[in-house]
């Protein structure tokens, strides 16, 4: 196992038994109908997860460097109650005469990731100064994994992961 890892971070690339996932589909519903009935579990190599797992505890040593103080949710040691007081004491000045017009924009993020095109992914990397190497072992983790769906018990089709 530490073969392979050590393997990994030498030539940056990851061979295709580690980046493939399978995707169980767990119903939600007793008699499901939709895909949206359905919960989906990615099972994951093992490699693949320790792979993630060392990139993302190399990143957590600069986070506080790049990311907002403004951004609280989805941070370890902030809250993002703190983002939701906020708008509330905005939005408690609105209505308030002799001030000027305003306007509040409300976006919903629930699927940024799935929209978030690769290559500028690596060019804010690129731009907050992360090596190339690591932009590297990045791009490899997130544009080459494939998936399987899981039915009746076997892997059946094998599909890139959509990405942007």
């Amino acid at each position: 196992m530490i073969k392979a890892i050590l393997e990994f971070f030498t030539t940056g690339r990851l061979l295709k038994q580690v980046n493939t996932t399978i995707l169980a589909l767990i119903p939600k519903v007793r008699a499901p109908s939709t895909v949206s009935d359905f919960r989906p579990i990615s099972c994951c190599n093992v490699l693949y997860k320790v792979i993630t797992k060392i990139i993302v505890q190399r990143l957590r040593l600069v986070l506080d460097k790049l990311i907002s103080p403004s951004q609280n949710a989805f941070v370890p040691g902030r809250s993002i109650g703190d983002n939701i007081l906020l708008a509330q004491e905005l939005f408690a000045g609105y209505n308030r005469q002799g001030l000027p017009m305003r306007c509040a924009l409300k976006v919903d993020l629930r699927k940024a990731y799935d929209t978030v095109e690769w290559d500028f992914l690596s060019a804010v990397l690129q731009m907050f100064g992360f090596s190339g190497t690591f932009i590297g072992w990045v791009e490899e983790c997130v544009t080459t994994p494939m998936f399987s769906v899981c039915i009746n018990g076997n892997p059946h089709g094998s599909s890139r992961v959509p990405g942007g």
